[in-house]
């Protein structure tokens, strides 16, 4: 459960929540593009044809083992080649050594220096240290390499922003600077309406805003209630990332394949897909998404979320360890073959599809997160389990009641059959029963 330091009104748990979830779409050329850029658009088949890698596994975690964890929104390496763990549930970011042991906790939940009141996200930083994301008031919270404390820093969205509610979505190193994603809210209380900002930028190492990449805004009549759709979310953790040069690369909508590029200082430079055909989600499939925002959005008044049709065209985005962009698409992530983790589109980082490949190995593509971290695959089993304890968690918190997090009963072949969540104490583990992991969370680290 949430902590009473870190609670919000029950409102405003669910309006951030649900920011989190849905923001309207980032308007690909309002801040960056100046002039034409290159648009390069690839055939549906690869030029090198398609492979698959069967990996293997280097070690596991969570398995009774003693180690713990809640829900983990966070998985990357960092320069040393470290695996790195951010546990949302208590704020603390976990640090193991390629070879699976840990090396150090970084954070906690408070207000205190190296505290946060809720962990959003985290990356690592050139130099050797981390960032730790406080979604809400947003900052970014900064360590060493050995976790001391290093101070915070507080993102200025720029001049005439008027920071009122500033949340912080998403951090990635850019380069010597930093990639950020964050939304700005502003409430005028009396006619109950809301404006928001949301942004991707690059950000100096003070905050200070270099140039904006993708922005947009959006009015909210709160009096009047309002529709959240699914097509107007923009997940940016799921759909940008960085290249060690600083290169950024990000699918702004969720429907059509079109990734678009910019350089360290967030000038975008071209843009790139290919034909693609959207796939439908099942009766069963929409109605598990609508279930999970169901619980974020059960203490938001008036608001109303639409789960789409389709899944969105790309899941993911990532750098591999060839230096080529690899691209995460439904039909890669929810049409994969039995016994597959993945079909992953591969493209250079000229835009040009070079072919695909698919990860053999263990993981339920609707229950699990899949996440390339250079020649490393970090599979995170029963995260969907984890997320809805925690919307049950964030509704019991907030005032709301017991959330009806348990799906009704299904066919014994999906994803969710028979399944009991249950709301879960801070720092126990999202328990799932009657699935592959009885033990709740658990990390799978393979090679590539």
């Amino acid at each position: 459960m949430l902590t009473r330091r870190s609670r919000l009104s029950s409102f405003a748990v669910a309006l951030f929540l649900a920011a989190a979830f849905a923001s309207p779409p980032i308007a690909t050329g309002q801040a960056a593009t100046e002039t034409a850029v290159p648009r390069i658009t690839n055939p549906a088949t690869p030029a090198e044809g398609t492979s698959e890698i069967t990996l293997k596994e280097q070690w596991r975690l969570g398995a009774g083992d003693g180690e713990v964890f809640g829900m983990v929104t966070g998985v990357f390496r960092d320069p040393a080649g470290n695996v790195c763990l951010l546990d949302n549930q208590t704020s603390e970011l976990r640090v193991y050594s390629p070879q699976g042991k840990l090396v150090r906790k970084i954070g906690r939940k408070g207000e205190g220096p190296g505290e946060v009141q809720i962990a959003g996200g985290a990356c690592a930083l050139p130099d050797g240290g981390y960032a730790m994301i406080q979604s809400f008031p947003g900052k970014l919270v900064l360590f060493q390499g050995d976790g001391t404390p290093a101070g915070s820093i507080v993102p200025q969205m720029g001049a005439g922003a008027g920071q009122s509610f500033l949340v912080v979505i998403g951090a990635l190193a850019a380069g010597p600077h930093l990639a950020l994603a964050c939304m700005n809210q502003t409430f005028n209380q009396a006619e109950m309406k809301m404006h928001r900002e949301h942004l991707l930028g690059v950000f100096d190492r003070q905050g200070g805003l270099i140039r904006k990449v993708l922005s947009a805004n959006d009015d909210m009549d709160l009096s009047q209630g309002f529709k959240m759709s699914e097509r107007s979310a923009n997940r940016y953790q799921g759909r940008w990332t960085t290249a060690s040069d600083g290169t950024i690369y990000s699918a702004p909508d969720i429907y059509g394949y079109e990734i678009h590029v910019y350089d360290g200082q967030g000038q975008e430079k071209a843009v790139f897909g290919r034909d693609y055909q959207t796939i439908a989600r099942t009766a069963q499939e929409k109605k598990e998404i609508e279930e999970i925002y169901a619980g974020f959005m059960r203490n938001a008044p008036n608001v109303t979320f639409i789960v789409e049709e389709s899944h969105p065209d790309i899941q993911d985005v990532a750098m591999g360890p060839d230096g080529n962009l690899w691209v995460l698409t439904s039909q890669g992530k929810y049409r994969a073959p039995a016994g597959v983790l993945g079909t992953y589109d591969v493209f250079s980082p000229e835009g040009r599809f070079l072919r695909q490949v698919s990860l053999r190995g263990e993981a339920d593509s609707k229950e699990d997160v899949v996440t390339l971290a250079g020649d490393r695959v970090i599979v995170v089993r029963n995260f969907l389990s984890a997320v809805r304890a925690f919307a049950g968690s964030v509704v019991k918190e907030a005032g709301g009641g017991q959330a009806d997090a348990t799906p009704p009963p299904a066919e014994a072949d999906e994803a969710f059959a028979d399944e009991d969540y249950e709301v879960v104490e801070e720092g126990a583990p999202a328990a799932k029963s009657g699935g592959a992991e009885d033990a709740g969370v658990v990390i799978v680290c393979y090679t590539l």
